[in-house]
């Protein structure tokens, strides 16, 4: 069956999706718009698909900025007359075209447009289009819950009392469902009406993250009554004529006690467990009423108890204040998407702190008004990969923990916005051979001056951590925090026809590591026995060191967290400045990546196997999670007999030796 256009299926839920004109300065590009059809079954998702296609199609048709707002002027005049939408096929229909309406909004924006002058009456026409959807989604909801306890009030009659017309109330209520009409639509949770405006008030901008008394308000959602549980008892139930039936087993009251915060279930056992005081349960809980400095306190609290650290105050603590100062400490009830997209424009024109004053870095927001008050010359505007992978990534997150926790009541904005002007990141690339021939050429690979000038020539040969650190970067592919961490115990020998194989055995739970899947079986190859690796080991255990490279200290940032690989991390930035590695794309990670173009090249290594040696999730999809958890003998032994690899036609290991590496007296640190 051939895949219909714009029906997108994701996470078992279908999307309308649709590369859609994109109206950028002076030309038209093509963008993807993606909403939500709010079902899983592809017969409505079809059906309300057809409902969108006209505009679609029209729009698609249409690149122009204003002759796509005068369509969807007419659009929403039509749907107007109408009224407010009594099925839910046409609400479906009608949100989706809202979610583009909102594109187009943003458009303006960004290109200084008012969308009231290229579209005159747009803004009465969206309120109360918006104000149509909002009602008609109020009703849709209640509908549904109403159907869904009927549903189960049938149900019960059914189950104690054997009602004849309970079966057929439940069937109809299924039928409902499943066919789209029920409750199972997904209903978005607003209660904030959006008006368009091309304005961006940088004055809006706050100096102080402290809320003002205007900010104040009261939650919406209060609780006056509360339910008590009803005792269960025994229901005897009637039997048909064969004397089949349902027996009601006596279950026994569950219990809360009256004093407040405190929870007590009596179980059939007649043991008491004491949950406690629910208010510690939830401190981490946000509430609507909450200012964004509140919950933003209870959200770093959840992550430090989460990872043991205070980490996320480098990321979150430092994005959210930016929020705060633009749209002032208010109550996360109260924040609109509207608000956020302000945030969303607002994020590309924060500098980098490169010839910033150090007084005027000291936030976002500061760095933000410097720009904007003294002007772009000589300074520089983030890469994309920084607002993407840290910026966007941290508030998406954020803003969808305060929605899933109903503390933000409308689906919140998705940030994604990057100018033209943000540069572009370069990918890591591997080495080239020259660049790999040039690194074991240094005086740490072939001789230096002493120990403490490792990088200066010399006659003496020094087998560090540094050194280590290098050669099993470059020979097995390993992250340089994975180095760090290796135990002498963790270097072991499996014997297999009459050979041993050497392995790093990384599985220990306790080892930190970026995923689960970094815990794995790491092949050793002959070379690094051969440098005295195994040696190394020995006389440090000898020694009572628990740790194969003892003399590498570890970074203890001030959050708490624990950076393993900072020591090689430094001494490479020394080596690039030192001896001119700087094409772009050469990093310490192109040491990994040129191990993974080895593996590539050799053409016998399977995916799976590729994903087990690297340390890469194998859960993306299901052919690569059959097979052993660990790399197999054959494989490992396969891998460290590879003799053609990336670097210049010849292993690594050939490499180094033909540098007298491996004639040289071995120390040990």
């Amino acid at each position: 069956m051939a895949r219909i256009s714009f029906l997108h299926r994701r996470d078992g839920r279908y999307y309308l999706q649709a590369r859609m004109p994109v109206h950028d300065s002076e030309t038209a590009r093509t963008r993807v718009f993606r909403s939500a059809l709010g079902t899983s079954a592809f017969v409505v998702a079809r059906r309300r698909l057809s409902l969108c296609m006209a505009w679609i199609v029209a729009l698609k048709d249409n690149p122009d900025l204003p002759r796509r707002g005068a369509l969807l002027l007419a659009q929403m005049r039509g749907y107007l007359d109408r009224g407010a939408p009594v099925d839910a096929d046409a609400l479906a229909a009608r949100v989706a075209m809202e979610h583009y309406v909102r594109t187009w909004l943003t458009e303006c924006r960004v290109l200084d447009c008012n969308p009231g002058e290229i579209c005159p009456g747009i803004a009465e026409t969206w309120k109360a289009f918006v104000d149509q959807n909002v009602a008609g989604e109020n009703g849709h909801r209640a509908k549904a819950e109403d159907d869904s306890f009927r549903r189960g009030f049938a149900v019960g009659r059914q189950t104690a009392f054997g009602d004849v017309d309970a079966p057929r109330a439940v069937a109809d209520g299924a039928d409902k469902a499943a066919s789209g009409h029920g409750a199972g639509d997904d209903l978005p949770r607003r209660d904030v009406n959006l008006t368009p405006s091309c304005e961006f008030p940088i004055g809006a901008i706050r100096r102080s993250v402290v809320a003002e008394p205007d900010d104040a308000m009261s939650s919406p959602f209060g609780v006056d009554e509360f339910i008590a549980p009803v005792e269960q008892k025994e229901i005897a139930v009637l039997r048909n004529a064969n004397g089949a039936g349902l027996a009601a087993p006596a279950a026994r009251a569950v219990s809360v006690s009256e004093a407040p915060g405190q929870a007590k279930v009596e179980m059939a056992s007649n043991a008491t467990i004491d949950v406690g005081d629910l208010a510690e349960l939830d401190e981490f809980l946000p509430e609507p009423t909450d200012p964004l400095s509140v919950v933003l306190e209870k959200f770093l609290g959840r992550e430090k108890k989460r990872h043991g650290d205070d980490r996320a105050r480098e990321r979150v603590g430092l994005i959210v204040p930016f929020v705060i100062a633009v749209i002032g400490d208010k109550p996360v009830s109260t924040i609109t998407r509207r608000e956020l997209g302000k945030i969303d424009l607002a994020l590309p024109e924060i500098p980098k702190r490169t010839n910033i004053p150090k007084e005027h870095c000291v936030s976002l927001a500061a760095r933000y008004l410097y720009a904007k008050k003294n002007g772009w010359e000589g300074l520089q505007r983030l890469a994309e990969n920084t607002l993407s992978n840290r910026y966007h990534t941290t508030l998406n997150t954020f803003f969808e923990w305060l929605y899933q926790r109903e503390a933000l009541h409308e689906q919140p904005y998705r940030f994604e916005f990057v100018q033209k002007d943000n540069p572009e990141q370069v990918d890591r690339d591997v080495f080239a051979p020259e660049e790999a021939i040039r690194l074991v050429n240094l005086p740490l690979f072939t001789g230096c001056a002493s120990l403490s000038r490792v990088w200066n020539p010399g006659e003496l040969f020094v087998q560090d951590a540094r050194y280590w650190g290098y050669v099993l970067a470059l020979v097995t592919g390993m992250r340089p925090a994975e180095i760090a961490q290796i135990r002498c115990r963790d270097l072991i020998a499996i014997e297999d026809e009459g050979e041993l194989v050497w392995f790093v055995d990384f599985t220990d739970r306790m080892m930190n590591v970026k995923s689960k899947s970094a815990r794995r079986m790491i092949p050793l190859v002959p070379l690094v026995i051969e440098l005295g690796l195994v040696k190394r080991r020995d006389l440090l255990m000898e020694a009572g060191h628990e740790r194969l490279f003892p003399e590498w200290p570890f970074m203890r940032k001030t959050t708490g967290e624990v950076k393993y690989g900072h020591y090689l991390s430094k001494s490479w930035q020394y080596i690039k400045r030192k001896f001119m590695f700087l094409r772009d794309g050469v990093t310490l990670y192109s040491a990994r990546h040129t191990f993974a173009q080895r593996l590539d090249e050799v053409g016998q290594i399977a995916e799976r196997s590729r994903h087990l040696v690297m340390g890469h999730s194998t859960s993306g999809s299901a052919r690569l999670t059959y097979g052993a958890r660990h790399l197999a003998l054959g494989i490992a032994k396969l891998i460290n007999s590879i003799k053609d690899p990336t670097l210049g036609k010849r292993s690594p290991g050939a490499i180094l030796a033909a540098h007298g590496v491996e004639v040289v007296a071995v120390g040990h640190g």
